[in-house]
């Protein structure tokens, strides 16, 4: 081979090799590759990486409040929100039982009226975790305690029976009298003789007066009733029946039980007659007497109720409010809570033995 073809060949391999060079040196594979991160082991992953989780639900008070529960209960319902919010429990309301499974987890059901207490022991039993309470309504109906589930507490809304109220209006009747002058104007409840339930009112008179004799004539056998058919709530019919009543004798006091409209009272206190209503407070009353069972149920009671601090049966408070002054003094009110407090632990037996 000749020299120009030596030369020329090395030349061209020591271009090759230049060219090569380059190339690598602009992909950086001759370039310093920094050194790899030492691995960091953590004991907890970071709170982005951990698992989510949820809050829970507080415990519900659940009020069972049927459309056509009375206006008391729903009043009752909507003031207990916010003593039941800051006992750190949930406030809701539902239509009927089935419904309050819905708000599980439950603290405390109230099945207000109309549920009868028959249907929320039921719930109580298959609920065991619950505080259910109910209503008895029916008067002087109070279940036995040692068949009511521990869970289970009953408001005796109307803890007397007929025969103990109308003992208790006659026996409060003549507390506003001096000469023992009263009446009864009345509605039967049904079920009930009108004579009967006549006769507890003059029971419960004679009570407090003996024969109940005037100090003067005229010198008839007080106290006296007149009865409006059940089921007439029109003014006529009871105003006529209490001008019946008004003209068989002279009144001081007369105890109205029943639908009479404000006519009716307002036309027995044109006679000054001290007019008693039986029946929650009443303007055109002179007095009103009745159980309340909500103002017992505070947030208080609510927290002693929860810890499983009362009793199984809880009796309505009886409530006397006076509208006149003169009607009744206060130590004759204390008379009528006494008596209410007898009739109810049985010391006072409205039947005489014997009698009808």
């Amino acid at each position: 081979m000749s020299r120009f073809w030596t030369t020329f060949i090395r030349n061209l391999g020591l271009l090759a090799l230049l060219t090569v060079g380059g190339l690598l040196t602009a992909c950086g594979v001759f370039h310093r590759q920094p050194p790899l991160p030492t691995p960091v082991v953590m004991d907890e992953p970071p709170a982005s990486w951990a698992t989510p989780t949820t809050t829970p639900i507080p415990a519900a008070w659940v009020v069972v409040l049927p459309a056509d529960a009375p206006p008391e209960a729903q009043a009752w319902a909507e003031q207990s929100r916010p003593w039941v919010q800051a006992m750190g429990l949930r406030w809701a309301t539902v239509p009927d039982l089935a419904a309050a499974d819905a708000q599980a987890p439950v603290a405390a059901l109230i099945a207000m009226p109309p549920v009868p207490w028959t249907d929320a022991q039921g719930w109580a039993l298959a609920h065991a975790q619950t505080r259910v309470l109910a209503w008895v309504t029916e008067p002087g109906a109070a279940p036995d305690p040692d068949k009511i589930p521990p869970n289970l507490t009953l408001m005796l809304s109307e803890p007397l029976s007929w025969e103990q109220r109308f003992f208790l209006a006659g026996y409060s009747t003549v507390l506003t009298t001096q000469h023992w002058r009263a009446g009864l104007l009345y509605t039967s409840p049904p079920g009930y003789g009108a004579l009967e339930l006549a006769a507890d009112f003059n029971r419960g008179a004679t009570y407090w007066c003996g024969p109940c004799v005037p100090a003067h004539p005229p010198m008839v056998a007080y106290p006296l009733a007149v009865e409006v058919p059940p089921g007439v709530e029109d003014a006529a019919s009871w105003q006529e029946a209490a001008r019946t009543l008004l003209n068989q004798a002279p009144m001081e006091a007369i105890y109205v039980r029943g639908p009479a409209p404000a006519e009716t009272l307002d036309f027995l206190k044109q006679h000054d007659v001290v007019v008693i209503w039986d029946g929650s407070s009443q303007s055109k009353a002179d007095v009103s007497m009745y159980f309340d069972p909500w103002t017992i149920l505070d947030k208080s009671w609510a927290e002693a109720w929860l810890d499983e601090e009362e009793e199984p049966l809880v009796y309505a408070r009886w409530r006397v409010e006076v509208s006149s002054p003169t009607a009744l003094s206060p130590g004759r009110v204390r008379l009528i809570e006494e008596m209410v407090q007898l009739l109810e632990s049985g010391r006072v037996a409205v039947q005489v033995p014997g009698g009808p």
